[in-house]
């Protein structure tokens, strides 16, 4: 199958990697992974990208990383070829910064690289979980659900004097008030209403 690799490093911008594999499927599928030790700078001990032996043990802080993303997608698709399996197009988008990190980057290279790198694809499958264990693969469906919001809580419409403490209540304690109505703050459980029943068949994949 072919295989095209495009290393990119736009100015100002840490690098971004898209392999684009042919398929003998119609749909396409794109792998998300990042290719960056853990960082580097002033403050760590040692380099993330230097083992160092002291006392006798061996440190290799940037092995830690998530570095076996790409490793892992083209390995799946050698596998299909391997046996003879058809398997879909696949992209597979290897960021240098973790997640997207304090820039915008990721969302740079995808947006600028989208028509012409990687187009329009029917899965996506992020290569950024935990695995316990190294003798089974491990699989997410998913990760934890987010539930962003705003809270504003506003209780005069001018400032006033500290001398009235105790008239106006303070908005901070009000605010503390209503996010405890829906998690607990020294247990850690959230109401009910924020809990679904897992489905049946993801018991069954735990077993």
């Amino acid at each position: 199958m072919g295989c095209t690799v495009s290393a990119l490093k736009d100015k100002g911008r840490t690098p971004f990697l898209i392999v684009n594999i042919d398929g003998s499927a119609k749909q396409s599928v794109l792998f998300y992974g990042h290719m960056d030790k853990q960082p580097f700078g002033d403050g760590w001990r040692t380099s993330p990208t230097d083992p160092v032996i002291e006392g006798g043990k061996l440190y290799g802080r940037g092995s830690s990383d998530d570095c076996y993303a790409l490793y892992s997608a083209v390995l799946a698709v050698k596998a299909c070829q391997a046996q003879g399996l058809p398997h879909p197009r696949v992209v597979i988008t290897i960021e240098a910064s973790e997640e997207g990190g304090d820039t915008d980057d990721l969302v740079y290279y995808m947006r600028t690289y989208k028509d012409s790198h990687i187009g329009q694809v029917d899965a996506i499958v992020c290569l950024d979980t935990s695995a316990f264990v190294q003798e089974t693969l491990v699989v997410s469906s998913s990760l934890r659900g987010g539930f962003p919001f705003n809270l504003r809580v506003a209780v005069a419409d001018e400032n006033m004097h500290s001398g009235y403490s105790g008239i106006v209540p303070d908005p901070y304690l009000v605010a503390l008030s209503l996010l405890q109505r829906v998690c607990n703050f020294e247990t850690h459980e959230v109401i009910s209403e924020f809990e679904v029943e897992i489905p049946s068949h993801r018991l069954a994949e735990c077993h």
